[in-house]
């Protein structure tokens, strides 16, 4: 990948980890843009490494601290997982992508806050993540970085 390209990703990770941080919510409910927008990015990055990094990033830039907590270390183990995951998915890629972000969403969930898979809240921040996930991964569709190793992104 370009360093370039790379820089640019890093850099919405990084704002989007600024925006969450503000607590923004709709309707009662906080999305979790960086979870979104780490797996939209997913699809424009071709080595594993860059995925563990930018990955690294996000866990950073959500919550610094001198230990991790619980949710930070869910955030970032799970987020391996969605890399790996992610070379596999059979479907064209945005499909893929708001895959990965249910499932993300849903494996967070089920490990942090299992009693609240089935609620009104639970499926509002599905919805908000798919939808910033989604226009992330189109905005940066748009910007023409090409092919790559599981699917083609024009």
């Amino acid at each position: 990948m370009k360093i370039r390209h790379f820089l640019i990703l890093i850099s919405v990770i990084i704002f989007f980890s600024l925006i969450q941080s503000l607590n923004i919510s709709f309707f009662g409910v906080k999305p979790n843009f960086v979870l979104a927008v780490f797996a939209a990015a997913l699809f424009f990055i071709q080595e594993i490494w860059e995925s563990v990094f930018l990955l690294s990033v996000a866990s950073l830039f959500l919550k610094f601290s001198p230990h991790p907590d619980k949710d930070i270390l869910l955030f970032f183990g799970i987020g391996v997982l969605t890399i790996i995951v992610a070379r596999y998915l059979p479907w064209q890629p945005l499909i893929n992508c708001l895959v990965l972000i249910f499932v993300y969403t849903f494996i967070f969930y089920l490990l942090l806050f299992p009693s609240m898979i089935i609620s009104r809240v639970f499926i509002q921040e599905v919805l908000y993540n798919s939808f910033a996930g989604g226009a992330v991964f189109f905005l940066l569709s748009r910007l023409n970085w090409g092919e790559k190793k599981f699917g083609k992104i024009n």
